[in-house]
């Protein structure tokens, strides 16, 4: 009887073809998908009708128009398997005057695969290193869901709960809107001059800064990409308990440029990422066990054909006839 060679091809091909597929889902894609080391973006926020207190002269400044130009470089000498170190820089200027109002710089060191802020690797904020951070950074992870997280904010230096808040269609995208917000909370004590906060006399006063900010971002889910933020700050200063001045107060929203080309980025490495986690996972598990059933079914076609057919007897096995 010869051997059964096309159903075990099948076979072979089955199996193989469901092993590629469990591959490409549970190898290849947590290989690829991860945060790149060689980050490099540059992007425009925009804010109408702001505040804002000149820290060298102490005049402030109402109804400004805002622009912050925020760069994030990641830091190609890091070498750390799992780990990406992310520099950024923000600088904040007056649209109408070309004024500085701030600069602000901070380094990020996070998980590649979840985004989550590590507390090493030489990250800091305004120079100070070493704080203990935890919680989403800048990007949210793959296959984000609709629920709350944790994300950290600079200024109070912990996290404190993001949640999700609802889906909406951007520029064509489906993404995912997120909304932190954290009522005034002190950041600490600052002397001021007296005249700076409407106090009578020449020398310095005892105030507050308080702080804060409602933001929201809206994330694609399988990618995690940011695509659009919106930051609503208030800083002011306290003296016995009021408010006696407003230092900052302005609603920085990421410009629709940037946010359109974000969306079209966005929207690419979701389409590769289906193609990976989705697509060819389900093409060789599906194509996999199809050749696996065919070879099951010509097996059985062929037990039944030779089940069926007599057996024949050698010659050399006959009996002769008797000759009387």
């Amino acid at each position: 009887m010869r051997r059964p060679v096309v159903p075990l091809v099948l076979f072979g091909l089955g199996f193989l073809l469901v092993g590629a597929g469990l591959l490409a889902r549970y190898y290849v894609f947590p290989t690829m998908a991860v945060l790149p080391v060689d980050r490099y973006e540059q992007t425009e926020s925009r804010a109408a009708g702001a505040t804002y207190v000149d820290r060298t002269t102490g005049t402030q400044h109402t109804g400004r128009d805002l622009i912050a130009i925020n760069t994030i470089r990641g830091d190609v000498n890091s070498n750390y398997d799992d780990t990406t170190v992310w520099e950024s820089s923000t600088r904040t200027r007056d649209a109408e005057s070309g004024a500085e109002v701030n600069v602000y710089e901070t380094v990020v060191a996070m998980d590649r695969h979840t985004g989550e802020a590590q507390t090493c690797c030489g990250q800091s904020i305004e120079g100070v290193g070493y704080l203990p951070r935890s919680g989403i950074a800048y990007q949210w992870p793959f296959f984000t869901e609709k629920t709350t997280y944790q994300y950290y904010d600079e200024a109070l230096r912990k996290t404190y709960p993001i949640a999700y808040q609802g889906t909406e269609d951007l520029y064509g995208l489906s993404v995912y809107r997120f909304v932190q917000k954290i009522e005034p909370a002190k950041i600490g004590p600052q002397a001021v001059p007296a005249s700076m906060v409407g106090r009578p006399g020449t020398g310095m006063v005892d105030a507050e800064q308080w702080y804060t900010v409602e933001r929201t971002f809206w994330v694609e889910p399988r990618t995690g990409i940011v695509v659009k933020a919106a930051n609503d700050r208030r800083e002011t200063l306290r003296v016995d308990g009021t408010d006696a001045l407003t230092l900052f107060e302005a609603n920085m929203v990421l410009s629709e440029k940037d946010s359109r080309r974000i969306v079209d980025e966005a929207a690419d490495a979701r389409n590769q990422i289906g193609l990976l986690y989705y697509g060819a996972f389900w093409a060789g598990l599906l194509a996999g066990l199809l050749l696996i059933a065919l070879a099951g079914l010509l097996l059985l076609l062929r037990r039944r054909r030779v089940q069926r057919t007599p057996a024949e007897v050698p010659e050399s096995a006959q009996v002769p006839a008797r000759v009387p």
